[in-house]
């Protein structure tokens, strides 16, 4: 499960194992990254996407330019930077009353948007940044060790990923749900 949880070290965490039989939480890890700024940002930008793959747990927080894996206990068992152009991290967040002063923000800032687990280790990141009403996207592929595959600025909107097959859809594309499928070269 992903949301805000107990905190660890003062600091809210972000995935919890959830038990069906007990119908209870058994551990929350994954402890919200960065400094006060951050974490007062992510109260209202703030997100998480995991996927899994037969390794264990991936995960992005939003506000991070870092992949995280972890075993299927919560345990980290590895950080792969995710090269996102551009991004800078929050060292402030103060974006008054005005909403315009919001989007302003947003539109000084790329987020990672979502994580995707494809085959060989292969992870798919989307990242955002707000362009007034909507969104630019960007998409990076990264190797299970952290090596640049692919950077592609102004991407479709990834959805999903399996094994070697990339789904993205096309948003401005005059038929409603036009997808666009990428499959990852051998």
């Amino acid at each position: 499960l992903a949301g805000l949880g107990d905190p660890i070290d003062g600091r809210a965490t972000l995935l919890h194992l959830w038990d069906p039989r007990r119908d209870a939480i058994t551990r929350s890890f994954f402890p919200m990254p960065g400094n006060d700024a951050t974490r007062a940002a992510a109260s209202s930008y703030g997100s998480v996407s995991i996927d899994i793959d037969q390794d264990g747990i991936l995960a992005v927080f939003a506000m991070s330019d870092t992949a995280y894996r972890f075993d299927f206990e919560g345990n980290v068992v590895q950080r792969v930077w995710i090269p996102v152009p551009g991004f800078e991290p929050v060292t402030e967040f103060d974006q008054g009353e005005n909403p315009l002063e919001a989007v302003s923000w947003l539109e000084q800032h790329r987020l990672l948007e979502s994580i995707h687990a494809m085959s060989a280790g292969m992870i798919a990141v989307q990242y955002a940044q707000a362009a007034g009403r909507d969104n630019r996207f960007g998409s990076i592929v990264v190797s299970a060790n952290g090596e640049l595959l692919l950077a592609e600025e102004d991407a479709p909107r990834l959805l999903a990923a399996e094994d070697d097959l990339l789904f993205y859809v096309v948003s401005a594309h005059a038929a409603p749900n036009r997808w666009l499928v990428m499959q990852w070269p051998d």
